[in-house]
């Protein structure tokens, strides 16, 4: 869409870069390896753009702050995330085995993520100037069993995001795999959902 475009790419891993050059051929790409979170950029952009990333941010109203400031005037930064209902059989399912093993305390697991309304709240307290829209749906995922599906997450980093105090009763777990089962089983699969946010903020 951009064929005269100059980018810089950034990933704050090494070997995502390098997939990342090897895929991408014949483009005026200046490649970083660096956080983000970090960064200090020397010149405006027209288009920021962030896929599935600002979940993992430890500040990101100061983050979102900084790359809304990067924008040149009349630029967006446009970020995708999850949401608050993303794996929403995962943490039914641990509540259940949880009351089943007459266990009160406030145990989590899996990652949780914010409402696209306190994303949105992030983002104006970063630049309350910035004209914002958000947007939201479902995607689900199938998996073979409980057992692929905590694999999948543990190759996409996302048990790195656990909250609150976390629970290794093996009693719990198998009382979590078998309320998964029993109820969120279709046609021999079990099912995750996705709950995905857009969120695009225009420099006024």
């Amino acid at each position: 869409m951009f064929p005269h475009a100059r980018m810089t790419a950034v990933d704050i891993a090494p070997g995502m870069i390098t997939v990342a050059q090897e895929r991408v051929c014949g483009e005026d790409v200046t490649w970083i390896c660096a956080d983000i979170e970090d960064m200090t950029w020397n010149e405006p952009y027209d288009l920021i753009i962030s896929n599935a990333t600002f979940q993992w941010l430890n500040d990101p109203v100061n983050t979102i702050a900084r790359l809304y400031r990067a924008l040149s005037e009349g630029g967006c930064l446009v970020f995708s995330t999850f949401g608050a209902r993303t794996f929403h059989e995962l943490h039914t399912s641990f509540s259940l085995a949880l009351k089943a093993e007459n266990i009160h305390e406030p145990f989590r697991i899996g990652p949780a993520f914010p409402t696209l309304a306190e994303w949105i709240d992030r983002c104006q307290q970063a630049a309350p100037a910035a004209h914002i829209d958000g947007f939201e749906w479902m995607e689900t995922e199938r998996f073979p069993s409980v057992r692929d599906f905590f694999l999948s997450l543990r190759h996409i980093g996302a048990t790195n995001s656990m909250v609150g105090r976390y629970c290794q009763r093996p009693s719990v777990f198998k009382a979590m795999m078998r309320e998964y089962e029993q109820r969120f089983l279709v046609h021999g699969e079990i099912t995750a959902t996705y709950h995905c946010l857009l969120i695009r903020m225009t420099r006024c």
